[in-house]
């Protein structure tokens, strides 16, 4: 009231307040008097919405754009198929683009009408009716997510070309760079010490074995009748395969998979 009830003096008396600040390192003399946080005598450890998740992960991977305003993006490019109603608007106008940019997730496109299947994985907000709080879910598919999408692939493989991680003179100050740079800490020495032994027990896949250019006819063997069973001889076709992550994108994708890494501490 002292302020002319005005909501933003209101946001910055809240967000300046050491209570706000707090940490969310437990205190067992505190938590053995108020187990639940009923007091307010820590932060609470809260799991990052996809918004701030998808962020974070364009972020370690040094591709986060952080371009205010602007047209709309494809959630979809990179974790599944393009959005199909938007895909149908471009194929009959030719006039709308929407890009598949690294930029952040509060610019993406949602179609009420086809949503994305990566933002119902994350608890997304129905956007036909208004949401006060989302609700939040544990499923598999979350975990999926981080395993195998491209768009994470990509930004893991990105993390070790980082300038300031080749930089790193040894092994362990790359430990320390990734810990530093994923969970805003330093690592303690046993978690260096696990590192440096989960970076060097990673073999390197074996390269497989390229088919032969040239391959035999059978059809002087099998006779001029038996065509199709020539045809099923034949090479396959060879695509293009992903390549293996190396093993301190391993490490960078294991650190990733990790609760700290989708929580706020």
């Amino acid at each position: 009231m002292e302020e002319g009830w005005s909501i933003k003096k209101l946001h910055k008396l809240i967000l300046l307040s050491a209570t706000y600040q707090q940490s969310s390192k437990n205190n067992p003399a505190y938590a053995e008097k108020d187990p639940f946080d009923r007091l307010l005598w820590r932060a609470n450890v809260r799991r990052l919405e996809f918004e701030p998740l998808r962020d974070s992960i364009l972020y370690l991977g040094g591709e986060l754009d952080l371009t205010v305003g602007g047209h709309p993006i494809d959630l979809s490019e990179g974790t599944h198929m393009t959005q199909k109603r938007f895909q149908a608007i471009l194929n009959r106008y030719g006039k709308v683009h929407l890009p598949a940019a690294p930029r952040r997730t509060v610019y993406g496109y949602v179609d009420r009408a086809d949503l994305v299947e990566v933002l119902n994985t994350f608890d997304f907000a129905s956007p036909d009716m208004p949401t006060g709080k989302r609700y939040e879910t544990t499923v598999p598919q979350q975990a999926l997510f981080l395993m195998n999408s491209p768009l994470v692939i990509e930004q893991v493989r990105n993390v070790v070309e980082r300038k300031e991680f080749k930089q790193q003179k040894t092994d362990e100050d790359r430990v320390r760079y990734l810990y530093e740079l994923f969970f805003q800490r330093r690592p303690t020495q046993e978690e260096v010490r696990d590192g440096l032994e989960f970076v060097t027990a990673h073999h390197e896949p074996e390269k497989p074995v390229a088919a032969a250019s040239g391959f035999q006819p059978v059809a002087n063997v099998i006779g001029q009748g038996n065509k199709r069973k020539q045809q099923f001889n034949q090479p396959a076709p060879s695509r293009a395969s992903r390549k293996p992550l190396t093993g301190w994108q391993e490490y960078a994708h294991a650190l990733l998979l990790t609760n700290e890494a989708s929580f706020v501490n």
